[in-house]
């Protein structure tokens, strides 16, 4: 077994060196203590030497130009309470919300698979950079970005987590998404990482591929929506033969979600479809699907986006925003799915 970016997986055990940094921000509370991922794998705080060492301030405003064209404010180094940043307060470096996540010597899955499973997992960490080799801690000149790692964001003047600066179109996938008052975020990363241990066969290769390369594009993109339908089809749907209303995709959807749901609740997990309340699954892909469809085929957009507000529990606003981050937890739990069962979506499709 090998691995394109560390060697053959044995020399990189034997090595007992391997450094993956997250590029999105995350609650304070997960860097209160180091975690066990599982694996070989571990997650905590950088230190000050390592900083230092690493140079990650420097390579976190690199990324941040090559990825914007100009500098951005790095929020893992401002003081975060509440849910909200407050950008003007700078924290010592030593409670930097830096995540660094790093192998020991019982290494049992590469980096690469490791990435795609945090990325997938409800930790939902980007890893932006890797480094292996040589010293302990490797200096930044070992650093290798990813290539398939791309940028979410918002759109100007929108504003997220309380930044005092609205004109500033600030990344989302570098805020705080890691809320432990969810208990079973961490049990979920070491699951997700478990199953992506086992060889991955191509369509489950190719759906993770499809999930991270989304990732090019901004949240608010229509495209981007238009792509997480794209993974739902391609994984729970084959194409109907032409006047099979039967079999259409929107039937298959449904008939296929459900039973992802039904396997799922084996591991304590489900498709988050409590947004809606009581409403039946057949009526919330229905609306979904009509969205879709207006991205698609450039239809009513809003009035889309209205139909399902009204199916939503509680005073909501859904836009495009809302949308991504609902289309986007969907899609991450059914490639939870596929990854844990392979052999079953080679049947349900």
């Amino acid at each position: 077994m090998s691995n394109s970016r560390f060697g053959p997986l044995s020399s990189f055990s034997q090595s007992n060196q391997g450094y993956l940094v997250a590029f999105n921000d995350v609650e304070p509370k997960l860097l209160d203590s180091e975690h066990d991922l599982g694996a070989g794998w571990h997650l905590r705080r950088t230190t000050i030497t390592e900083l230092e060492k690493l140079r990650v301030k420097h390579h976190f405003h690199d990324w941040l130009q090559y990825t914007y064209g100009y500098a951005s404010l790095m929020p893992h180094s401002r003081l975060y309470e509440n849910g909200k940043y407050d950008a003007t307060k700078m924290l010592p470096q030593d409670e930097w919300r830096i995540t660094l996540v790093y192998a020991d010597d019982t290494v049992g899955i590469g980096p690469d698979s490791l990435t795609q499973a945090l990325a997938i997992s409800d930790l939902q960490l980007m890893i932006g950079a890797s480094s292996s080799g040589g010293e302990n801690p490797p200096n930044c000149g070992r650093w290798r970005r990813f290539a398939g790692y791309g940028v979410r964001s918002r759109p100007t003047g929108v504003t997220t987590s309380g930044i005092a600066n609205s004109a500033i179109p600030f990344p989302n996938w570098i805020m705080s998404t890691n809320d432990l008052s969810h208990p079973n975020q961490l049990e979920n990363a070491r699951n997700v990482i478990e199953w992506r241990r086992a060889e991955a066969p191509p369509h489950v290769l190719n759906a993770i591929k499809r999930f991270l390369d989304l990732d090019r594009l901004p949240d608010y993109s229509e495209f981007k929506h238009l792509g997480y339908f794209a993974i739902l089809e391609s994984i729970l749907s084959h194409a109907p033969q032409d006047g099979d209303r039967v079999d259409s995709i929107s039937r298959q959807l449904r008939r296929n979600l459900s039973l992802v749901n039904h396997r799922l609740t084996e591991v304590g997990l489900s498709i988050p479809f409590d947004p809606f309340g009581n409403a039946g699954l057949d009526k919330i892909v229905s609306r979904l699907y009509s969205f879709r469809s207006a991205v698609a085929h450039g239809g009513d957009l809003q009035g889309a986006l209205e139909s399902i507000n009204k199916l939503r529990v509680g005073n909501t606003t859904t836009d495009m925003c809302w949308m991504h981050d609902y289309l986007r937890s969907i899609v991450r739990r059914v490639i939870q799915a596929l990854i844990r069962e392979p052999e079953l979506f080679l049947h349900i499709k």
